[in-house]
Parts: C-alpha cells; structure tokens; sequence
C-alpha cells in the first residue's frame, strides 16, 4: 500500500510542477492569445451594513479591470444583518447589473 502511496505522490509532485512551471511563463509573459483570460471570483461580501462601502469600492475595482468575466459564488449577507429584504436584494441587483463584465452569481447557504 505504501509503494502505491509514494507512487501517486510523485506523480502529483510532478504534475504540479509541470503545471506551474507552465502558469509562470504565462503570467511573466503576459500571453495575448485567445486561449488565455483573466476573470474575477468573489464572495462572502458585505455582511454588515458598515461593509456596503466594501462591496461597492470591489466592484467599481473590477470595472476598471480587464476581465472576461465575473464569478460571485454566493453568500450575499447574513439574514441576522438585514440580506433578505427586498431592499437589500434590490441593491445587490443593481450593482450586479453595473458590471461591464459578464457576471455570473450563484447562491450561497446565506442567500
């Protein structure tokens, strides 16, 4: 069992090395070509109502980024901190609408 265990570890030490090796060249090189693109993931954003300035610095941010697109993996707010008015859903919204970036949101367990 433990032969096959060093095996798989070497394997995976390999692999990676072989991949950020080649993430590196791309990232120093800054590659034009279609086949690569940067995008933005977020989330777990704006809890309290003190952290809207937050959110809404974060997103102006991405705007002025160069990006395919925009990710935001859910987790809008906390129930306890007011997220599930209409208010607040609205808000989100249009801030979501703003992105010059196609933006793609998916629930959290908080939304």
């Amino acid at each position: 069992m433990t032969k096959y265990f060093v095996l798989r570890a070497v394997f995976l030490g390999v692999l990676l090395g072989v991949c950020t090796t080649g993430y590196s060249q791309l990232r120093t090189t800054q590659d034009p070509s279609p086949l690569s693109f940067v995008f933005a993931l977020i989330g777990d954003l704006g809890y309290r109502p003190e952290e809207e300035p937050w959110v809404e610095n974060l997103l102006i941010e991405l705007n002025q980024t160069p990006l395919a697109f925009v990710v935001h993996v859910g987790d809008l707010g906390a129930p306890r901190f007011g997220s599930c008015t209409n208010e607040f859903w609205a808000r989100r919204l249009e801030q979501f609408q703003r992105s010059v970036h196609p933006f793609i949101y998916t629930a959290g367990d908080n939304d």
